[in-house]
């Protein structure tokens, strides 16, 4: 077995694509995987400023996450922090079956939100 290279490593550490459909809506996303910088920032966003637990930010999670990874043919996000908002009233079902699978394709552990919460030292109710 050899053994990869940094050089190797780095030249192949590009986007991995997946699709989902939904059958229930007849919706078919791209989803794309995140670099371990979008990865940290994400886990990031569900802190405060004072390092505690945001219910606002862990109550959107999966719509983050949506807006992270959804993707058009071309690779662009399809979607942005701004359509957070609107994504509220979209059917659960759509956003928690992206979520689902971007969870597992872009590394995350089953559970990475419990441990966060679990870690933190208490969590901040105001937003």
């Amino acid at each position: 077995m050899n053994l990869t290279t940094k050089e190797q490593f780095f030249k192949r550490a590009q986007r991995r694509y997946t699709t989902v459909s939904i059958a229930e809506t007849g919706d078919n996303f791209r989803v794309q995987s995140l670099t371990e910088k979008e990865k940290s920032d994400y886990e990031a966003t569900m802190m405060s400023k004072a390092g505690a637990i945001s219910r606002d930010r862990l109550q959107d999670a999966y719509r983050r996450l949506f807006v992270l990874v959804v993707v058009d043919e071309a690779g662009n996000r399809m979607f942005s922090d701004d359509d957070l908002a609107a994504l509220e009233n979209v059917d659960s079902l759509v956003v928690a079956r992206v979520f689902q699978v971007a969870h597992a394709f872009c590394g995350f552990e089953k559970n990475d939100i419990e441990d966060i919460i679990k870690n933190s030292s208490r969590i901040h109710v105001a937003g």
